[in-house]
């Protein structure tokens, strides 16, 4: 009973030591490399999305039940506290804040010394996209990302790890600085970088990813590439059959 009987301790000592990207990968997890890996099998379509929507209308007519992954695509937000007591005051304590879903945000730092949070980090309405909301960036870029996962995730982890290592950089970079409204004004600073990369990345992922095909500009001409779907998938709905046959009658011109 895991409610009664705590068969987990509270807490242990690490084999090494452990660091902010460690526990976002842990946030991104959707068991990849398990048996239960989420982004494998017919559930994950042609694409190999980890996501699992919420019941709807067919649920009600077919019980059952769908795996759920530590990143859950609806999550409002994540979060790291990363705490040193060898840093100075304003930064003994750092939120790595990550609006929407793991797997699309990037987790920004917010030192306890900022004397704000960055005000793209405060907005977040579910049915008013606002492209000044970090929320809606990300979101935006997960929902975009979903329609061929196992494509544009590449370029979403690519972006994550590049702007999530420079807000280590920038960490330390404010070691640096005593005025408070200083910080504030820095944190706010790479927090408006971060939004204005994602909404890049949306558009990145359209353009390269639109229609089916991969394509990217050379020189004066635009190269395209028909990707398709995976051989398996192609067996699995029937592609080897062909379409059906017309319906009697249709072939001779004939309707009833």
């Amino acid at each position: 009973n895991f409610k009664t009987d705590a068969p987990y301790p509270f807490s242990f000592r690490p084999d090494r030591h452990v660091a902010p990207p460690d526990f976002f990968r842990v946030l991104r997890d959707w068991y990849g490399g398990t048996p239960y890996d989420m982004t494998q099998g017919p559930a994950a379509g042609p694409y190999g999305s980890p996501n699992r929507y919420a019941a709807g209308v067919g649920e009600l007519q077919v019980k059952g039940n769908w795996e759920r992954p530590i990143d859950l695509f609806r999550s409002t937000y994540t979060f790291v506290v990363q705490a040193s007591a060898a840093a100075p005051a304003p930064l003994r304590a750092v939120l790595w804040f990550g609006p929407h879903a793991a797997h699309g945000t990037c987790y920004v730092p917010i030192p306890s010394g900022s004397l704000a949070v960055p005000e793209p980090y405060r907005a977040a309405r579910q049915g008013t996209l606002d492209r000044g909301s970090a929320f809606w960036a990300f979101r935006y870029v997960e929902n975009i990302a979903n329609l061929k996962f196992s494509y544009m995730i590449k370029g979403v982890q690519d972006s994550q790890t590049a702007w999530e290592a420079r807000g280590r950089q920038a960490v330390q970079q404010w070691h640096t600085i005593s005025d408070p409204e200083q910080l504030t004004a820095a944190v706010r600073g790479h927090a408006a970088h971060v939004l204005a990369a994602w909404w890049q990345l949306a558009d990145l992922l359209m353009v390269t990813y639109a229609d089916g095909y991969i394509t990217s500009p050379h020189g004066g001409n635009d190269a395209s590439q028909a990707t398709g779907y995976p051989a398996w998938w192609l067996k699995d709905v029937g592609y080897p059959q062909g379409p059906p046959p017309p319906a009697p009658g249709v072939a001779d011109g004939q309707s009833s």
